[in-house]
């Protein structure tokens, strides 16, 4: 029997397997280069610093289509399932400190797994971790 509580959950579970499922689907493995990787990564600096208004209406409607996600997302759906499991199955409790370095871990690693170039885990100087 499902009540608001069991709701609430399945909603914010389907809602979190979707995000996650997107956000992998989205991203394309890197093919490796035989050039070598310089040791010193340059990153660009922004500024995001504006005293001028946001204006909805400079940017224009986006018109494209996203059929060759959603074919990706169908294609792979259990694995995108099976990861988004792996992912809830991790205990991850930065009040208690429980599992904050392995769940770092695990995002990293499945970073590295879709291509990202740089994913490295950065202790923070108060409790937790950034990846």
């Amino acid at each position: 029997m499902m009540n608001k509580k069991n709701v609430g959950v399945a909603n914010l579970g389907a809602a979190l397997a979707a995000t996650v499922a997107i956000l992998l689907s989205a991203c394309q493995q890197a093919t490796p280069t035989a050039e070598p990787i310089e040791d010193k990564v340059v990153r660009p600096a922004f500024s995001l610093a504006t005293d001028d208004a946001y204006d909805f209406d400079a940017i224009p409607t986006y018109l494209e289509s996203h059929q060759v996600v959603y074919d990706h997302i169908d294609a792979n759906l259990d694995a995108h399932l099976a990861s988004i499991q792996r992912w809830l199955r991790q205990p991850s409790i930065s009040a208690q400190n429980v599992g904050i370095t392995d769940m770092a871990e695990l995002v990293r690693q499945d970073l590295e797994d879709i291509g990202f170039s740089e994913a490295e885990i950065e202790k923070l100087q108060a409790d937790g971790v950034v990846v």
